[in-house]
């Protein structure tokens, strides 16, 4: 059985209050033009969606096997062997999934650096789906921009 307890009840009321100021949007004709242009781009937010999941499940599989390459399987985990920069590290690139990670970073082109390739196919690959991320993805923020 859960318990939630008195004042946890009462903090989500108190947060409740904040949907309030919803309310007031309908006086603000600035905000009102921000609804309509958002209603009128939907179509350009549902293209960037797609080209953008298109893009995570396509580079996250081609790194994936780029990565592999340069690996031996030890103990059911790719190691970076001694052909790469980094022999014995463990390879963050364990499964297509487990790269999605770095693909997103990458094509948002946000950067953390907390997962990079690390076989020269691969950074070659990493700058290739920089450049692709930034053409592909500019395309629909144009037409975003133009509502």
């Amino acid at each position: 059985s859960v318990n939630i307890g008195g004042i946890a009840v009462v903090r989500v009321l108190r947060l409740a209050r904040v949907f309030r100021l919803f309310k007031f949007s309908r006086f603000s004709s600035g905000f009102s033009l921000v609804v309509k242009a958002v209603k009128q781009s939907m179509d350009g937010f549902y293209l960037l969606l797609f080209l953008f999941a298109l893009l995570v499940i396509f580079f996250s599989s081609l790194l994936y096997y780029v990565e592999a390459s340069g690996c031996d399987l030890k103990d059911n985990k790719w190691v970076y062997n001694e052909s790469t920069d980094e022999p014995g590290i463990i390879s963050p690139f364990q499964s297509i999934p487990a790269t999605f990670w770095w693909a997103m970073v990458t094509i948002t082109t946000v950067g953390y650096g907390d997962t990079v390739p690390v076989t020269p196919w691969g950074k070659f690959l990493a700058s290739i789906a920089m450049l692709t991320a930034m053409v592909v993805v500019a395309f629909p923020i144009t037409i975003l921009g133009s509502n």
